[in-house]
């Protein structure tokens, strides 16, 4: 987990065309794009496809 925490963190993810998406004016401010990198990552690395599986780790 450390190593992919570290290797987004040295990403440019606004080049890359992550950028914070746009809050509405009611509701909860969107989640780091940053985080659900690592996530993905974190999935894919682990074989994980399901967001239940996910969650349980």
């Amino acid at each position: 987990m450390r190593f992919i925490d570290a290797f987004v963190d040295t990403l440019d993810l606004i080049s890359i065309g992550f950028t914070h998406s746009e809050p509405c004016e009611a509701g909860r401010p969107p989640y780091n794009p940053a985080d659900l990198l690592k996530l993905y990552i974190y999935g894919y690395l682990n074989h994980m496809r399901s967001s239940r599986k996910l969650e349980r780790e």
